[in-house]
């Protein structure tokens, strides 16, 4: 399977519905489809991605290939299921240890990308390897060789793609897992709001929390534009309204970042992606 479309309005298929026209953007099911290109930024869900341009000369690609093979003490899984499908694959196998991530809206791929977590569950837990196309070659990385810290990795690069991954098989009893799940999904509803946002706009620091910083700071609700707003329930979440643009947003983004930096005294770092016109930030 293989859908071209040129001159694509991004915000189509961004999670936040933001974004301008990028040159070229290909789904496909094949990795082959790439040996003819030689520059691309691959994309999953989006569901962390700011798409920050009125027009990209880039080509935008999305693998969508979601098979799993299972083997005796691991599975193979592509990188364009999401966690939710792959999830309810798994406890039907009495799988643990995606329940709780599977309560985020993303794909395996870009999860693996920002190492996905929640509460005390995280994507790299049980990872392998994984095996990627980059430069026209395929190869595998095993997980010692990812860089892995608080939701980051060394694979936010373009001309990069997650084919798919490795990962250890875990059992407990469906009882457990399913507790796991609902608990997870409990706590989302009391904490985050059911409106349109990236998540966590910052990362958290080893001895503080940005959500309770903006709180103490009075930023709940606070707002520059009448589109997008800090939650007014968890305050490192902003809420993007119908209309929105990514100026906006971005404006908001480096509002918070200077109000954050002049009471921690030290920078704090993007935990969404945010793609230029020529490619993703080589910085937070």
């Amino acid at each position: 399977m293989i859908i071209i479309k040129n001159n694509f309005d991004i915000k189509k298929i961004s999670y936040i519905h933001v974004g301008g026209v990028v040159k070229q953007y290909i789904e496909f099911d094949d990795y082959h489809v790439l040996k003819n290109i030689d520059k691309f930024i691959s994309l999953g869900n989006t569901s962390k991605i700011l798409f920050c341009f009125d027009y990209s000369p880039n080509v935008f690609i999305k693998y969508v290939k979601k098979k799993i093979y299972f083997f005796k003490d691991k599975f193979f899984v592509y990188s364009g299921i999401s966690l939710l499908k792959l999830n309810e694959i798994l406890m039907k196998k009495n799988i643990t240890g995606f329940e709780k991530l599977s309560t985020i809206p993303g794909l395996l791929g870009g999860s693996i990308v920002n190492n996905a977590s929640f509460l005390d569950q995280c994507i790299s837990d049980l990872l392998i390897k994984i095996l990627v196309y980059e430069n026209k070659k395929i190869y595998f990385i095993n997980k010692k060789n990812l860089d892995i810290t608080y939701r980051n990795t060394n694979l936010k690069r373009n001309n990069f793609l997650i084919i798919g991954a490795y990962f250890y098989i875990k059992y407990d009893l469906p009882e457990n897992i399913l507790k796991r799940y609902n608990l997870a999904k409990e706590y989302r509803i009391l904490h985050q709001e059911n409106k349109l946002s990236l998540g966590s706009t910052f990362k958290n620091g080893k001895n503080y929390k940005i959500g309770q910083i903006l709180d103490k700071l009075s930023y709940k609700g606070f707002s520059l534009s009448k589109n997008c707003y800090v939650s007014n329930k968890h305050a490192n979440f902003i809420i993007i309204e119908k209309g929105a643009n990514y100026k906006e947003i971005y404006y908001l983004i480096n509002f918070l970042k200077n109000v954050l930096y002049n009471y921690l005294q030290e920078d704090v770092y993007l935990e969404i992606q945010v793609i230029f016109k020529d490619g993703r930030s080589s910085t937070n």
